[in-house]
């Protein structure tokens, strides 16, 4: 009997040994689940940062495309620009030429007119530079 009672009471201490390592067990368990349900959490917040930082960078990039697209198209702009300057530039020199030459025409023109109207009129001392200045011909001040 004492050996029953020996027995029964190394059942009871395994007993109690398989109780404390499963309850041991079981707390170990609940803190990996609530480890895991942290690490998944996390996991989920980093996808979305990630998905959100995703979609920043194609904003962006359609952005620097936009401002790219802007950039040649100002450049375009700025080319027609200059030759239209060019342009301008020489046709305001052609027209600069053009008046000098009707200028010196119509110059021409009322000479020709004097020498018909006054054939013994002197008209050496003449010229299209010249001033009249107190009745004499003087070099014009540009």
């Amino acid at each position: 009997m004492a050996n029953l009672h020996k027995a029964e009471a190394s059942s009871f201490m395994l007993m109690d040994q398989f109780s404390l390592q499963s309850t041991q067990k079981s707390l170990d368990l609940e803190q990996k689940d609530q480890a895991l349900t942290l690490s998944k959490t996390e996991t989920s917040r980093l996808t979305n940062e990630v998905t959100e930082l995703t979609n920043q960078v194609k904003k962006k990039d359609e952005l620097l495309v936009d401002l790219h697209n802007q950039l040649r198209t100002l450049e375009a702009e700025k080319e027609s620009w200059n030759l239209k300057e060019k342009d301008l530039l020489n046709s305001s020199e052609l027209l600069k030429d053009q008046v000098g030459s009707s200028l010196n025409m119509g110059f021409q023109l009322a000479l020709d007119q004097v020498r018909v109207l006054c054939p013994d009129a002197d008209l050496s001392p003449t010229d299209i530079s010249k001033s009249v200045v107190n009745g004499q011909l003087v070099e014009a001040d540009d």
